[in-house]
């Protein structure tokens, strides 16, 4: 996921990327710099990071948000 991501035009400038475990859950805690421990299924997690150019995936990233379906209250 790391080539794929630094082979990202510089036009877009927002990436989404789908993936199972454990790629996912590596991935976030590489980029971030924390623990997560696992991204549950359905997972979601918002990165943001201050770079001009994918190819520059190396920069500190920012965990914005991490929210998983179990996390909202059962009716």
């Amino acid at each position: 996921m790391m080539e794929e991501i630094r082979n990202t035009t510089s036009q877009v400038n927002c990436l989404a990327l789908l993936a199972h475990n454990p790629s996912i859950t590596e991935l976030a805690e590489h980029l971030s710099g924390k623990y997560l421990g696992n991204v549950a299924t359905a997972g979601v997690l918002t990165l943001t990071a201050d770079i001009q150019h994918w190819h520059d995936i190396n920069s500190p990233w920012q965990l914005q948000d991490f929210d998983y379906p179990k996390r909202l209250p059962s009716n």
